[in-house]
């Protein structure tokens, strides 16, 4: 079956949108009137926001689906937005949502699974376009069409990761919904393909944001490896050295999107 189960809804308006949605925020008092943000970092990984934010000056925008917050060093202006959840439908309303509020920079800073064996958890991949292997971003893009980052937002990271002297790798995502779902002939098909990672959300937001016209980008750190010849998984979500890198990952995409 495929997907959208209408493939001509692409030239129609939607009944419900973002901007309607922002509007009705605005006007029933759940959301707060102050300036949106310009840019946006997105955080998944649980409990990394309050360690960025315990050392940052910042305000909470109340309202707002998952927890925003505006950095006081960018004069308000970049958003730390966290704890929403993971994946790609979830993802893709929020980055809706701040485009719809007028911010046009989306750094995505996540963690993935290695599948290339001569990647290590802590490797950080600056993602250059996503296999679409979940249901998302079909109902902005066509299949087959590819879903590919912003190349100047994306060089901008690569810039900053190359100012610092961080090693990392460029490369595709394969895009899942389905984690549990993830097998051994999958993985080395991908890896065959080229493609040395899996996540959950690239895929979605690259397409939102080649629709909506805005610039969307992903920095990823891996966090879990999962071997072609055996079929091992080795997971080192909560270790320091993946909480050390996505600290890295924040300061880099904070830096890219000044």
């Amino acid at each position: 079956m495929p997907l959208p189960l209408d493939t001509a809804k692409y030239g129609r308006p939607s009944i419900v949108s973002p901007e309607k949605l922002a509007q009705h925020g605005l006007e029933s008092g759940a959301y707060a009137e102050v300036p949106p943000p310009r840019a946006a970092i997105l955080c998944y990984h649980r409990g990394l926001a309050q360690q960025l934010l315990a050392s940052r000056a910042h305000v909470k925008i109340p309202g707002f689906f998952g927890d925003t917050y505006l950095l006081d060093e960018t004069d308000r202006e970049v958003a730390l937005v966290a704890d929403f959840g993971i994946g790609a439908p979830v993802a893709a309303v929020m980055l809706e949502d701040l485009i719809a509020l007028g911010c046009r920079r989306v750094a995505s800073i996540g963690t993935c699974g290695g599948m290339d064996q001569d990647l290590a958890v802590g490797d950080l991949l600056l993602c250059t376009g996503a296999v679409r292997d979940e249901g998302t971003s079909y109902h902005y893009l066509p299949d087959g069409e590819p879903a590919r980052p912003d190349a100047t937002l994306t060089d901008a990271l690569a810039a900053e990761l190359e100012r610092r002297g961080e090693p990392y790798r460029r490369g595709d995502a394969w895009t899942t919904d389905a984690p549990y779902r993830e097998t051994a002939d999958e993985v080395r098909a991908h890896v065959a393909a080229g493609v040395p990672v899996v996540e959950m959300e690239a895929a979605a937001l690259f397409a939102v944001g080649q629709v909506r016209a805005a610039q969307v980008a992903s920095l990823l750190v891996v966090s879990d490896v999962l071997s072609t010849l055996d079929g091992s998984w080795v997971p080192e979500f909560h270790g320091d050295v993946v909480g050390s890198r996505l600290e890295l990952a924040f300061e880099t995409a904070l830096a890219a999107l000044r």
